[in-house]
């Protein structure tokens, strides 16, 4: 099975797992996460101030919490909940919350914090037990499964970023070898015309692709290829058989160190196969918009 056909398999793969993925974080995943933020809300209420049920929201994460009497978690209603230190005979918990103050003016939304802030201070022992040993464990067991789900794609993905590289790396192999030659690919671009009294008329029109070579030391030692021939290998340089950008008829040759001439491959490589293809497409999709955006403007001509 050759890299290609091996690609393939891996990619349809890749499709059949995703979709499995996100059928898992609809329908099980999401669905889970919700219901504990429920009953979190529920548990902080039951526990810290269960005359006023003051904790509208929560957002939850591995080792974080923060408890929010606010359903919008804004700035200013929020306690959070961290742990400290990076093991268990050095962790610590603690809450912390925003400072404030309080006047005569004071709003409900303040007085309530104020009021939260005290609850947890006075039942701190059964805050931290409630979130470290129910509330945190319950949400590290979801996301544990969700990554279960998600392992066979990650290896999926690095398996199909390896064998793209080992693709590329042996049809770049052949750019190096005597006697490659390759006329760079031609794009799209959109030119402006002045046509029949109308100065923005645009046109779609095909231009040769050309790529920088370095050949030289200096800032000013380039040309901007637009075909080109290897002729051989020179101890640590290339021999090359160039056509540039500003005289595509005459061909010059060039010698060029292999680093300057593996760049210059590589971005040849990537014009061919990515770039040149996208230039187009952008310039048609605005032709599109040209013709659009024209034919919406024009008035009917009326005759007499």
């Amino acid at each position: 099975m050759n890299n290609q056909v091996m690609l393939e398999a891996l990619e349809a793969q890749l499709s059949v797992k995703q979709n499995e993925a996100d059928k898992y974080r609809d329908e099980v995943y999401t669905p889970q996460l919700k219901d504990l933020k429920t009953r979190a809300i529920e548990m902080l209420n039951s526990t810290l101030c269960p005359d006023l049920n003051l904790i509208k929201n929560v957002e939850i994460h591995s080792d974080s919490m923060g408890i929010s009497i606010s359903e919008k978690d804004r700035y200013g209603t929020t306690i959070n909940f961290q742990t400290r230190g990076w093991n268990d005979e050095n962790r610590s918990y603690e809450f912390c919350w925003y400072s404030g103050n309080v006047s005569t003016e004071i709003k409900e939304v303040d007085r309530n914090y104020g009021i939260l802030i005290g609850r947890i201070s006075e039942k701190f022992e059964k805050s931290v037990d409630l979130v470290r040993h129910i509330i945190l464990p319950e949400y590290r067991k979801i996301e544990d499964a969700l990554k279960v789900v998600g392992g066979s794609i990650r290896d999926l993905q690095t398996s199909i970023r390896q064998l793209k590289e080992n693709i590329d790396s042996d049809n770049k192999s052949h750019y190096y070898k005597p006697g490659f030659q390759l006329k760079l690919k031609e794009f799209k671009d959109l030119e402006w015309f002045t046509e029949d009294d109308d100065a923005n008329c645009r046109k779609l029109i095909s231009k040769p692709g050309s790529i920088k070579l370095i050949t030289g030391r200096s800032k000013y030692d380039y040309d901007y290829v637009v075909e080109f021939k290897v002729i051989r290998k020179k101890g640590y340089k290339y021999v090359l058989e160039i056509k540039n950008h500003y005289n595509p008829e005459v061909a010059n040759e060039v010698e060029v160190t292999d680093y300057r001439f593996q760049e210059f491959v590589d971005n040849v490589y990537q014009w061919e196969n990515v770039e040149a293809d996208k230039k187009t497409k952008r310039a048609e999709e605005r032709y599109e918009e040209y013709l659009s955006h024209k034919q919406s403007t024009t008035l009917p001509t009326i005759k007499l």
